[in-house]
């Protein structure tokens, strides 16, 4: 279900005036990134929300590109972001909690 809504969600980020990218880069290798929607009538805002490298994690980049794109989205003045991810993932246990972040349940896709 998640993973539906946030390929809708990316690819109409990717239509979208709103939409800006961070990335992280070592060297010449991005190793980390984000898609961000500065439009308050978005289902999320954090699209797909910070992505890190398996072998860069548990180094804080997640941290800080979750504090970047926050401060980013602050910036164009939004008061109030949402991201999705799976229930129990280390993103909604540890990352989204650093900053507040608190998960609400969303409602299952149905099928027509």
């Amino acid at each position: 279900m998640i993973d539906a809504q946030v390929k809708s969600s990316i690819a109409a980020a990717f239509n979208s005036e709103s939409a800006s990218w961070l990335s992280l880069q070592h060297g010449t290798r991005i190793v980390g990134g984000t898609l961000l929607m500065a439009d308050p009538d978005a289902p999320a805002q954090l699209v797909p929300g910070p992505c890190i490298l398996m072998e860069y994690r548990n180094r804080g980049l997640g941290t800080f590109l979750l504090s970047s794109a926050l401060h980013h989205l602050r910036d164009a003045g939004m008061n109030r972001a949402f991201a999705r991810t799976r229930e129990g993932s280390l993103a909604a246990r540890f990352l989204y909690p650093k900053f507040g972040g608190q998960a609400s349940l969303v409602e299952p896709l149905l099928a027509a």
